[in-house]
């Protein structure tokens, strides 16, 4: 099912803030190379940096209130450099960071959502003379080792969001 893009017109079942084309342009400019795979998985990965953003704490309020579909547009909402950001805008530097963790989600579905592990999975027990074996093979590294490009596309939006990543809430500012 192809995507539903927002445009800041409060589109009705967005699941979207870009394309799976401008997400493989994308690709190339910072990468070199687009993403290889189905459309179908692209847009899965989409969906799933879209849901993670989405489920973030933004300065402002929803323009269109429940009605819309996404967390974005919004009201009341400064940049980085303390600049208005129109009611009707999907701004640059979410659009950034939902390319940015789509990539993770595609190389590594899951990444945004990892399930962790507090140490290895006991492959093989032993009780007399105690023995514990653990399987370190199902210990994968993904979510670790995406952490610098999620880090890359939450640095974009810091400014964007009323907690700042590590926990530290900010506080709203209200454009007049």
């Amino acid at each position: 099912m192809a995507l539903i893009i927002e445009d800041g017109t409060n589109v009705a079942g967005a699941d979207a803030y870009s394309s799976v084309a401008d997400c493989s342009a994308w690709a190339v400019l910072y990468y070199g190379s687009a993403l290889a795979g189905s459309p179908a998985d692209k847009e899965a990965a989409i969906r799933r940096a879209v849901a993670y953003l989405d489920g973030l704490k933004w300065k402002g309020t929803r323009t269109h209130g429940r009605d819309q579909s996404l967390a974005w547009p919004r009201d009341r909402v400064t940049d980085c450099e303390g600049l208005a950001i129109a009611s009707d805008e999907i701004p640059d530097e979410l659009i950034f960071a939902q390319h940015t963790l789509a990539r993770v989600e595609f190389l590594s579905p899951g990444a945004l959502s990892p399930s962790i592990s507090l140490g290895g999975v006991v492959k093989r027990e032993k009780v007399d003379v105690i023995e514990v074996e653990y399987d370190t093979a199902r210990m994968q590294g993904n979510a670790q080792e995406m952490r610098p490009i999620i880090t890359m596309a939450m640095d974009k939006i810091a400014c964007l969001l009323t907690v700042q990543p590590g926990g530290r809430r900010i506080p709203d500012a209200v454009v007049v």
